[in-house]
């Protein structure tokens, strides 16, 4: 079964959504369509990044049509070749992402109930998020991370079967570790976890320049589904940035949300992705918009509401890894790596337009709107230098704004 024309989203054109909005537009409706409730606008991180996070939930509850079917095959590739696999096996795939990933699952018995579903049947949410962890779990094996549960590299047999299966999955997709174009990507990102530190607003109690203080924030759950998901809420200590490094640093100077650094776990999902949908001989739509598909629709949301990578970090990764796979880069010394790079306003507006396109069409005009009107602040809010003005500054502004104003009001 093939998506509609009329479904598949444009990646190609761009449009502007900083032109002026259509007041005619009614976003409220719209995101109540989407299954967005008054609960959820008010649960987000922070009135300022409240347009985001609509965004996010609502493309994940109402993504395009294709994308939909993108993440049915590679479901029913996971089932094929893990689901006949040993607990032990699963239990080790399932700690390469045990501290990385949104959705999760409870223990192997959840995961083999999630493969066992008819995808067409699991909620777009849920599937996701289903997919996104198991995704990340295969990446962070292949490279033998150690971001999870020991030991990071196959010892025993069972473990060695999986992993054989998952070699399968990396041959040809996977491309050169992100940081040879985002140089001390690691060293700059939020490395720190100091509680108690962080009671007054940008911790002025840090002396070094570099360093910039974010208060504790409740997380999302990780899953829309309220009855079968497991639910995993979360409460992320206080963090420190550290921006001596370029990119991050220009994110702050940008009016840019900067998380962590730019995203290297973004090319691991991908490449795993496009390694179990290309074991489907019969599977047809070519890299760069299964790329699309799945940044938009996956990658970037799932990582926004686990508060793992803001918008601009995760297209830095999925940006990288589609011109890397397009190109064949195989080196990290390759010389087009460089040209990879983003700036991080540009990747803002690029993330937030790849989502829109990824959503159901009857929601992409509402949602143009959320993003402008999230753009808007940030670009009046450039005009001062001062950080702690320009954050205050940018609250009132979505706050007064008509079109976010109108959305609380119409749901309170």
């Amino acid at each position: 079964m093939t998506a509609s024309l009329e479904n598949k989203p444009d990646f190609n054109n761009s449009f502007d959504v900083l032109k002026k909005p259509d007041e005619e537009t009614k976003k409220v409706e719209a995101l109540i369509l989407a299954g967005i409730s008054k609960k959820e606008i008010f649960a987000s991180r922070s009135i300022d990044n409240s347009q985001v996070a609509i965004l996010s939930r609502a493309v994940m509850r109402q993504p395009v049509s294709e994308g939909r079917e993108v993440l049915n095959r590679i479901h029913s590739q996971m089932r094929l070749r893990f689901a006949p696999l040993s607990d032990e096996a699963l239990s080790w795939l399932l700690g390469g992402s045990s501290f990385n990933a949104q959705g999760g699952f409870k223990d192997v018995q959840a995961l083999r109930e999630f493969l066992d579903k008819d995808p067409s049947l699991i909620q777009s949410s849920r599937l996701i998020n289903g997919i996104e962890t198991i995704l990340t779990a295969i990446g962070y094996r292949l490279i033998r991370a150690q971001y999870g549960v020991a030991p990071f590299a196959p010892e025993t047999d069972e473990q060695k079967k999986i992993d054989a299966v998952l070699q399968e999955i990396k041959s040809g997709y996977f491309v050169p570790p992100i940081n040879a174009v985002y140089l001390k990507r690691m060293e700059e990102g939020a490395a720190q976890f100091l509680p108690g530190q962080f009671s007054k607003t940008l911790c002025p109690q840090l002396e070094d320049p570099y360093l910039i203080g974010l208060p504790e924030e409740d997380l999302s759950d990780p899953s829309d589904d309220e009855e079968k998901a497991v639910k995993q809420p979360r409460r992320l200590q206080g963090r420190v940035l550290k921006t001596h490094s370029r990119w991050t640093r220009e994110c702050l100077n940008q009016g840019v949300e900067a998380r962590a650094h730019a995203s290297g776990t973004a090319p691991l999902v991908l490449a795993s992705a496009l390694g179990l949908y290309q074991l489907d001989k019969s599977n047809y739509l070519e890299v760069d918009r299964i790329v699309s598909l799945l940044g938009g629709i996956l990658v970037i949301p799932t990582f926004d509401r686990g508060d793992y990578h803001s918008v601009a970090e995760a297209y830095a990764g999925i940006h990288y890894y589609k011109h890397a796979i397009l190109n064949g880069v195989s080196s990290d010394k390759d010389p087009i790596l460089q040209s990879f790079e983003m700036q991080p306003r540009s990747a803002l507006k690029k993330g937030l337009e790849l989502m829109v396109r990824c959503l159901d069409p009857q929601h992409q005009k509402a949602a143009k709107q959320i993003i402008r009107e999230y753009l808007r602040a940030n670009a009046i809010c450039m005009k001062t230098e001062n950080s702690q003005f320009r954050e205050s500054h940018r609250q009132k502004i979505v706050e007064q704004s008509p079109l976010f104003r109108n959305a609380l009001l119409a749901m309170n």
